[in-house]
């Protein structure tokens, strides 16, 4: 039972990871478009 109960917490563990990873690089795309957007328009600016 204790085994049990270790492997659920690891991959709970695992999930929650993941999950924040996943967060963090919609972000990091988001944040990147942003960029490539804001680029752009500097260039067709100048």
């Amino acid at each position: 039972m204790a085994a049990c109960a270790w492997n659920l917490k690891k991959w709970l563990v695992i999930a929650t990871i993941f999950l924040f990873w996943q967060k963090l690089g919609l972000f990091f795309v988001k944040y990147l478009r942003f960029f490539a957007v804001l680029d752009k328009k500097a260039v067709l600016l100048i």
